[in-house]
């Protein structure tokens, strides 16, 4: 018997069969007409859009100019990718190392739905005012305003939430994440910065805001290549450790 058997012998039946159900789930979804995946991608961009535009509307109703519409509907269509990106016919296997469409789509949609719930929680960061008078962070903000200015804080404000947006997408995708090697960094890289694309839009386009564009870039950089280091280096020692 030569190493390839031996290799296919070596995976347990649990994994194989799993394996073959996924494959032969991908060609029934491979059958399926068009139009119905197309059903599916636009009633669930449409679910999560209302979803989290209705209270960021209610929430900033008369701060809502063409600059943030403009990010909503960017944030609209990385749903849309997201989504088009989960249902396209595919083996659904969640495997260690395997960034398929299914867990890049799971990335790029937990990392975006994060990224709003973010601006709702603390709007200050992008200088929106919130309805309500409590702000978790204004202990901390205001000690960097008093180092370092306004420069500092929307630095910090963009390693802030970058990171933890990051680190919620990336822990969605953490089985997958285990086994994964430093080649597929770009593309999750690609995935985080793209949830973060209507911020970036914001900050360069917005007249107040773009003064300091290049602090918030320069903390959004930072705070994702640190979610993805740290993330990768915690894989690793869970790995070792199992």
């Amino acid at each position: 018997m030569n190493s390839k058997d031996d290799s296919l012998h070596s995976v347990p039946e649990e994994i194989s069969q799993n394996i073959v159900w996924a494959i032969q789930g991908a060609l029934r979804e491979e059958k399926k007409p068009f139009s119905s995946r197309l059903l599916k991608i636009a009633l669930s961009t449409i679910a999560f859009s209302l979803i989290l535009w209705i209270p960021f509307l209610l929430s900033f109703r008369d701060q809502i100019g063409s600059i943030w519409a403009a990010a909503l509907s960017i944030w609209t269509l990385a749903l849309a990718v997201g989504f088009s990106l989960y249902y396209y016919p595919q083996p659904r296997l969640v495997l260690p190392g395997l960034w398929s469409r299914m867990i890049l789509a799971r990335l790029l949609l937990v990392s975006t739905v994060t990224t709003i719930i973010e601006i709702l929680v603390c709007p200050s960061f992008v200088f929106l005012e919130s309805p309500l008078s409590w702000n978790p962070l204004v202990p901390l903000t205001d000690r960097l305003m008093a180092f370092g200015g306004m420069g500092l804080c929307m630095a910090f404000c963009g390693f802030f939430f970058s990171f933890l947006s990051a680190l919620f997408g990336l822990g969605s995708a953490w089985k997958v994440l285990r086994g994964s090697h430093l080649k597929s960094i770009p593309a999750i890289l690609g995935v985080l910065l793209f949830s973060q694309l209507p911020i970036l839009f914001v900050q360069v386009f917005s007249e107040d805001l773009r003064s300091f564009a290049i602090d918030w870039i320069a903390g959004l950089l930072v705070g994702t290549g640190l979610a993805i280091l740290f993330a990768f280096l915690l894989s690793r020692f869970f790995r070792r450790e199992s």
